[in-house]
């Protein structure tokens, strides 16, 4: 949705990193320091995107061994102009 979005009010593709929304999204739902791979709802993975954005599928690729690791902070350097502001 968040690409589909961004190709409609930018006119570009871009691919951005489903590991690191999925992450965050489970961040907002999970107020224990410990993330697992339990899912997310779509309130979770909207509140994820406003507050800490989304960055390059290029700089946090799928890697389904990495589901439960938080982004290093150069994802979140670039996921932060990644923001939405209303959905």
């Amino acid at each position: 949705a968040y690409e589909y979005l961004n190709k409609k009010a930018h006119g570009t593709n871009v691919d951005v990193s489903r590991l690191f929304i999925y992450y965050n999204a489970r961040v907002k739902a999970n107020y224990s320091s410990t993330i697992s791979d339990t899912g997310c709802s779509m309130t979770d993975t909207i509140e994820a995107l406003e507050e800490f954005g989304t960055c390059l599928e290029s700089l946090w690729p799928y890697d389904s061994s990495r589901v439960n690791t938080k982004p290093n902070d150069n994802a979140y350097q670039q996921a932060s102009s990644h923001k939405i502001s209303q959905a």
